[in-house]
């Protein structure tokens, strides 16, 4: 039987698990990842985080995770912008926010010093 931690369910559309668990974690499903605009595959959405059910444990997505998408589309496909972005909910929004103040934090930038 499939257990998930209280606040997430499976994702209607893609299967994934999403939603926010009760000690605040977000996990985000496929329909908010990465189009491959060349072949159409969707891959997750970095600096992201998932609940795998299989293993009950929870991954991370890093910033370079989109590198190990190789297109197998023909080269005559490849034109124009190679990735679009799937529409974010309001919790990826604020947990992108959050995570981003505190990379600038952690980098030295005070608040509202980003530039």
């Amino acid at each position: 039987m499939l257990r998930l931690p209280r606040g997430l369910r499976i994702c209607e559309v893609c299967g994934g698990v999403r939603g926010r668990t009760l000690d605040n974690r977000l996990s985000i499903c496929l329909c908010q990842g990465v189009r491959c605009n060349w072949c159409g595959t969707v891959r997750r959405r970095p600096i992201s985080d998932y609940f795998d059910p299989t293993d009950e444990i929870w991954v991370h997505v890093p910033w370079f995770g989109l590198m190990a998408h190789r297109c197998p589309a023909s080269p005559e496909r490849r034109i124009g912008e190679h990735y679009t972005l799937l529409p974010e909910d309001e919790d990826f929004q604020a947990y992108s926010a959050t995570m981003t103040r505190l990379t600038l934090l952690s980098m030295g930038f005070e608040h509202g010093d980003e530039s």
